[in-house]
């Protein structure tokens, strides 16, 4: 599978046309090495880049350019498997501010990633959460869910600036204070949506967990699957690889998070289950016995071991006999709650 990343963001400083084409040209030459195939446009003042190949390849250099001083405010706009590439090398758009050229952007953005994309792309950060039900739950967590688009917009400078605090400077650096000042916003506007250093930690976790649950979400409503050993393959992969592994966020700080504040991983849990019997019906896999709370429940089960393993021995989550082990608890789940005539793993 090939892993298809893209993400926009806001120069740190204007750069002379030179340092620009520099840049790119560097960009290009490190990308072939890698085998990186995709597109970036420059626009005035922000980038925004299509990345695509070997997953774990592809998400090791999207930590490289979030920590990469030159830019700021990089928010993942996409972020999924697919099965082949839709560019056969890396380029670059045709630079410009001009409505024209945003829409060409626009449209060799389509070719990868769908509709879904295009949406995302018009309204990114938060803006795109904020019509899903884990969006909701998100927005609800906060001192003052934001309603207007000003408001959403300082939310999301707000969760930018911290994770890039995160991750220049470590957690233990992280204070309301330096966000707001690193956002370029008052300490003020900050308090109105965050009670505390905690409660924005917990938040910018929780976000990136968002955006993984709703990418698995939209995968769940066209992925095929035969019988119920697959799609508990195709669930355990996606809480490893997506609701756990949450890319971007600081290593240590995400499992100081995940030790101490339990209800981020199961909030999810509910919504991801619903998307799982959903699938089930759509592929007439038998589950009428099953409710929606028991697959949560089987759910939360399967995440509580896979984090017991990710706070204990992490590389262990990368061997067939643990995810092995993984499905068959939540096949065992399943199967306890009643017959459903498939094959055994």
């Amino acid at each position: 599978m090939i892993r298809c990343l893209v993400y926009c963001s806001t120069v740190s400083e204007p750069l002379p046309s030179e340092r620009l084409l520099d840049l790119v040209s560097h960009a290009e030459t490190k990308n072939r090495q890698l085998g990186i195939t995709g597109r970036i446009v420059c626009e005035v003042g922000s980038f925004a880049q299509v990345l695509e190949g070997d997953p774990e390849i592809t998400g090791r250099l999207f930590r490289t350019i979030e920590a990469d001083t030159r830019h700021k405010h990089v928010v993942l706009l996409f972020d999924r498997l697919v099965g082949e590439r839709s560019y056969a090398d890396w380029g670059q758009v045709t630079p410009g501010a001009t409505e024209a050229n945003q829409e060409s952007f626009a449209a060799s953005l389509l070719r990868p990633t769908g509709p879904l994309l295009a949406q995302q792309v018009e309204k990114t950060g938060l803006f795109s959460l904020m019509d899903t039900r884990a969006g909701k739950v998100l927005m609800n967590a906060l001192r003052v869910p934001p309603r207007q688009r000003r408001a959403v917009q300082t939310v999301d400078q707000v969760f930018m600036a911290a994770e890039a605090i995160i991750l220049r400077d470590g957690a233990g650096k992280l204070s309301l204070e330096g966000v707001a000042h690193e956002a370029n916003i008052t300490l003020q506007a900050a308090y109105r949506y965050f009670d505390g250093t905690e409660s924005l930690l917990r938040a910018v976790v929780r976000r990136r967990q968002v955006l993984a649950l709703n990418a698995a979400v939209e995968d769940l409503r066209t992925v095929t699957f035969r019988d119920e050993v697959e799609l508990a393959h195709w669930a355990v992969d996606m809480l490893l690889s997506r609701l756990l592994r949450t890319g971007g966020v600081h290593a240590p700080t995400y499992r100081f998070i995940f030790r101490n504040y339990h209800e981020i991983l199961h909030d999810g849990m509910w919504i991801f289950a619903e998307a799982l019997r959903g699938a089930m019906i759509r592929c007439a896999i038998p589950c009428d016995h099953i409710s929606d709370a028991q697959l949560a429940m089987a759910m939360s089960g399967v995440g509580a071991a896979a984090k017991t393993v990710l706070l204990r021995a992490p590389e262990l989550l990368a061997t067939p006999e643990v995810r092995s082990a993984i499905v068959a608890g939540f096949l065992g789940t399943l199967r306890g709650l009643g017959p459903t005539g498939s094959r055994p793993v």
